[in-house]
């Protein structure tokens, strides 16, 4: 229901106040993705005010939930500031699950020596057999829906 606010959709509204308010209670009942959703709200101040403690936190809580997009963030957060070891741990582990941005990020660590040729090989082959494993048309749907609708769950 956040997103129908956030977006409004089908006729809903759109209230970034009540988006948050439904997220919120969304990420307190457990869901991943609400968690991820949540940090992005604090990150970009939508329906409430940017918080860089809550926007981690709640990336933190995501990434523990097995949010793959939330893992990324956090590597790009740590690159941000410096902790680059830090960012390519965050890259290889949401790579390995298929994140796009990561593997991007891995391959182009091993470019200037940050990841070894055997641990890139490694996890190209995790990479693949994470992305054939999750192989569909209606995924395809949702991945278009997820484009044009990005903190869409």
């Amino acid at each position: 229901m956040a997103n129908y606010y956030r977006h409004g959709l089908d006729g809903f509204p759109t209230d970034n106040g009540k988006a948050f308010e439904l997220m919120t209670r969304a990420a307190e009942l457990g869901m991943a993705k609400a968690c991820h959703n949540l940090a992005c709200y604090y990150q970009n101040g939508i329906g409430t005010e940017r918080n860089k403690k809550k926007e981690i936190h709640f990336f933190e809580l995501a990434a523990k939930k097995g949010d793959i997009d939330a893992r990324f963030n956090l590597g790009f957060q740590a690159m941000e500031k410096g902790e680059n070891c830090l960012a390519v741990r965050h890259w290889l582990i949401s790579a390995a699950s298929g994140c796009d941005e990561s593997f991007d990020h891995i391959s182009r660590a091993a470019l200037v020596g940050m990841v070894s040729k055997e641990k890139l090989h490694e996890v190209t082959q995790q990479y693949h057999m994470a992305k054939d494993e999750i192989k569909s048309e209606k995924r395809d749907e949702a991945a278009a829906f997820h484009e044009r609708f990005p903190d869409a769950f």
